[in-house]
């Protein structure tokens, strides 16, 4: 073996122990898939969700946001949404829902925000802790999504939250 293919042997080596010492660090999530009762979307979710609902008013409009939610080791993920009766009024609800739940942490949307972008903030939780959010805020037919992680600022980052952000599917395609 020569020098060169030494150091290669050397790379890949220190890569799989770094690799296998970021998973050990990981919390044992237990992922499964979550259909939505209605069929309109599936999700991975670290354990059995919670279901929730509640009458709130975004950008003047009343409405219903209905959640499904999951903590595990301090690390809250979620996805809720609403149906949304005039589809020219989905923009407004996005922005509305983005700006509240960023606003919840004291932080401020990121310029250039899109629909479907992954969104990471820090920010404070009404008791002064150092808190992380990563989520997704998309805008599907008529109805508004918010794909949401939160957690201690130390503990969130992007290989737990990813693979949650990005599990999040629509079913619409999948129906007549």
């Amino acid at each position: 073996m020569n020098l060169m293919q030494l150091k290669r042997l050397l790379a890949i080596l220190s890569w799989l122990i770094t690799g296998m010492l970021l998973i050990a660090c990981q919390p044992a999530l237990n992922w499964r898939e979550i259909h939505e009762p209605d069929g309109h979307f599936r999700i991975m979710m670290p354990g059995k969700p919670v279901a929730a609902a509640r009458d709130i008013v975004l950008s003047g409009i009343p409405c219903t946001m209905q959640m499904r939610g999951v903590t595990e080791d301090d690390l809250t993920f979620t996805v809720g949404w609403t149906e949304v009766q005039d589809r020219h009024q989905t923009g407004l609800m996005w922005q509305a829902m983005l700006h509240g739940m960023l606003g919840n942490i004291g932080a401020s949307v990121p310029p250039g925000t899109a629909p479907g972008a992954v969104v990471r903030a820090e920010g404070k939780t009404p008791q002064g802790q150092a808190v992380a959010m990563h989520a997704r805020f998309i805008i599907h037919r008529n109805y508004v999504y918010q794909i949401v992680v939160t957690g201690p600022l130390h503990q969130l980052d992007a290989t737990v939250s990813d693979p949650f952000l990005q599990s999040f599917t629509s079913d619409f395609a999948e129906k007549p």
